[in-house]
């Protein structure tokens, strides 16, 4: 397993957000520097998620394909059969 180095990552956070996380993390035996990170790479990974959404979104828009009604009444049952 490769270990990697830690940096030192400063914030301020209100008086609140502290006292919560704190409480949090002793009643769950969590760390703060594992919960913060991990919230951190789940923050990072949605918006990740969310500018290829975009991407893809735009590509579509760009070349919009239509479809009856009937069409789309089809492809819902085909859908929903599994």
């Amino acid at each position: 397993m490769i270990k990697l180095k830690d940096e030192m990552l400063g914030v301020r956070v209100s008086t609140k957000i502290k006292g919560s996380l704190d409480r949090y993390c002793k009643n769950s035996g969590v760390s703060r520097k594992h919960f913060v990170e991990e919230a951190i790479k789940d923050k990072l990974v949605e918006i990740i998620e969310d500018e290829y959404d975009t991407i893809e979104a735009k590509k579509r828009l760009s070349k919009p394909q239509f479809i009856t009604e009937n069409e789309m009444e089809k492809y819902f049952k085909q859908r929903s059969k599994g």
